[in-house]
């Protein structure tokens, strides 16, 4: 989701304070419906939005109050303080001191996990647990 940056637990405090396993957190995001039906998940993917799931959980969240919302400075037309697919190129400094609001990601994830291992340890994301795991789930493996 573009706009969207926090440390890795906020993430987990957010998505799932409970500590669910992948499947039972997926499990109860299914049928969501808090201001309109594009935060189920169950959706087709034409109408399901990833930014309505994110705004229906920060809105259970016990923590919204901590939610900081941004307005974005652009050059032309890439942002600024961004990581960008585009131009891709990580100064580690920057990162660390917290210059970067956000990136967008180079696509397909699996194709390109040398290049994000830079903003993965840095949000403490351990990548081949995590990814694995919810990969199953999504692909009816588990």
């Amino acid at each position: 989701m573009i706009y969207t940056t926090a440390k890795g637990k906020v993430f987990t405090d957010l998505l799932n304070p409970s500590g669910k396993s992948y499947e039972d957190l997926l499990n109860s995001w299914r049928g969501m419906n808090i201001f309109g039906s594009n935060e189920n998940i169950s959706n087709h993917p034409s109408r399901f939005s990833d930014e309505a799931l994110l705004r229906a959980l920060i809105s259970k969240w016990d923590n919204k109050h901590n939610v900081l919302y941004t307005t974005r400075a652009f050059r032309g037309t890439r942002a600024v303080e961004r990581i960008d697919r585009a131009n891709w190129g990580i100064d580690q400094n920057r990162l660390t001191n917290d210059f970067y609001i956000d990136a967008h990601l180079p696509r397909p994830l699996n194709k390109y996990m040398d290049k994000l291992k830079p903003i993965l340890d840095y949000f403490e994301i351990d990548i081949e647990d995590e990814y694995s795991c919810l990969y199953s789930v999504l692909s009816g493996e588990k």
